[in-house]
């Protein structure tokens, strides 16, 4: 930890300023001419290779609009769906059909063969040098030759985005690598694990060439000869402290820094302590307006103007011009100086949460409020069938906001969701919000974002 903060503390500013800038995360497998006018005003855009597919011309758009902006392809390497996907899923449908039906000896098993699974309703896959081949090639080889051929070699792309790009795998526990029945031991399957990814990733950086950028979601210091930086997904994530993440980061060519729910501030603030962050909001959010404002000057800032990173009395703080950047760790969460003041909040605001968005018909439609007080449960700060919410710092419970973003608890509404609607809660669906600050029809689809269902006001 000592080690990490001197780290911090002595950081140079670099020549090269590859960082301050707006990045976006956008995992949705479609893109519309005005989201493509969206993604475009961003410095650094992840897009779902769904996109590809499903509309190349509004996804060649964005570089049209905007010939600055780095556009990388969005790859889960790392599992493939276990579910029927929709059908803007083309490629990842045809993958899971590939593999499922012709390749299994390519998932990741435990050693009594039963899969190994990270995330609900996906099963993960082998890139070790151990995984067993089949006519010729391992899930790693396999997976290289199909995005070369088939989704990197379009000029859409600038890098490659691997998320889930981990240098172990033993924290997944036991596991049969080979497929002989028998558990691996772990440091075995950690550095097995560490050359099959490696093997990958030198195959992209051999046929893309260097200049083609490739990033890892997982925030760590590994591949580092192969990868250009890191998305710290939750900044600070949820495996290092403040302090570790931003040391980590500091070392890295490149950074991206993901705010999300209460600490979009912090990551924020935190990005503009360094020269080489990036800043997101989210998934499938632009970065606002009042932000992207001040990235877009701050960006412009020669070396000179750029103040070294300073840490007194228990706040680490850096001058930006004339403006100074602060985040202060006693109090948890990122603040501005006074002459960057934080964004004004808005007054009370009035929502009403629409249950069935695809319904056009008013009279046929359920609103949660209205069924909720139908059903008896009795829920604070109503108005008629309207939630009255004030906007708090920090955010915690099932519905808020900050008066920039309104959250809603996915659990929360799921359980309710069943008893309104009789049958559960399907796991692609998102609820329409209405209000005061949105408008009251038609309703606006509110978006997934980890546990909760997110609307920019």
């Amino acid at each position: 930890m000592k080690r990490i903060v001197l780290l911090l503390v002595g950081l140079v500013v670099t020549a090269s300023l590859l960082g301050i800038g707006s990045a976006i995360y956008w995992t949705q497998p479609t893109i519309s001419t005005d989201e493509a006018a969206l993604i475009a005003r961003q410095d650094l855009a992840i897009i779902d290779l769904e996109n590809l597919f499903n509309n190349p011309d509004n996804l060649r758009q964005i570089k049209k609009i905007n010939p600055q902006v780095k556009v990388l392809c969005y790859v889960n390497f790392f599992e493939i769906w276990q579910q029927p996907l929709p059908p803007d899923r083309p490629f990842g449908t045809k993958l899971t059909e590939t593999i499922t039906n012709n390749f299994n000896e390519w998932f990741l098993v435990r050693p009594d063969g039963q899969p190994v699974i990270y995330w609900p309703g996906m099963q993960t896959l082998n890139l070790s040098d151990m995984c067993p081949q089949k006519n010729g090639y391992s899930y790693g080889h396999y997976l290289q030759d199909i995005l070369l051929e088939n989704v990197l070699n379009d000029r859409a792309w600038d890098g490659l985005f691997l998320d889930n790009l981990f240098d172990q795998i033993s924290w997944l526990g036991s596991l049969d690598l080979d497929r002989d029945g028998q558990e691996d031991d772990p440091s075995t399957s950690d550095y097995s694990w560490y050359r099959g990814v490696r093997e990958f990733l030198s195959g992209i950086s051999k046929a893309k060439g260097r200049k083609f950028t490739i990033i890892g979601n997982h925030l760590s210091l590994y591949y580092g000869d192969l990868v250009d930086g890191r998305f710290l997904e939750d900044f600070p994530t949820e495996d290092y402290s403040w302090e570790e993440a931003m040391g980590i980061a500091s070392e890295l060519p490149v950074a991206i820094f993901q705010g999300k729910g209460q600490n979009v501030n912090l990551a924020f603030n935190s990005s503009l302590l360094l020269d080489n962050a990036y800043f997101c909001v989210g998934q499938n959010i632009a970065v606002p307006d009042s932000l992207l404002s001040k990235l877009d000057n701050l960006k412009k800032l020669p070396a000179r103007e750029r103040g070294p990173l300073i840490y007194k009395e228990g706040v680490h703080q850096r001058q930006l011009g004339t403006k100074m950047i602060k985040v202060y760790r006693n109090r948890g969460y990122g603040s501005y100086s006074p002459t960057l003041p934080v964004i004004p909040r808005r007054t009370t605001i009035e929502v009403c949460i629409d249950l069935t968005p695809s319904i056009n018909l008013e009279s046929q439609k359920k609103f949660l409020i209205y069924e909720l007080i139908r059903l008896g449960v009795r829920l604070p700060n109503v108005i008629g069938n309207n939630l009255r919410l004030e906007p708090t710092a920090r955010f915690s419970g099932d519905i808020g906001t900050d008066g920039e973003m309104i959250w809603l608890k996915i659990s929360w509404l799921s359980q309710y969701y069943e008893q309104i609607l009789g049958q559960p809660m399907p796991y692609d669906y998102v609820p329409g919000i209405r209000g005061d600050q949105l408008g009251w029809n038609p309703s606006q689809l509110m978006q997934r974002e980890g546990e909760y269902f997110i609307i920019q006001l």
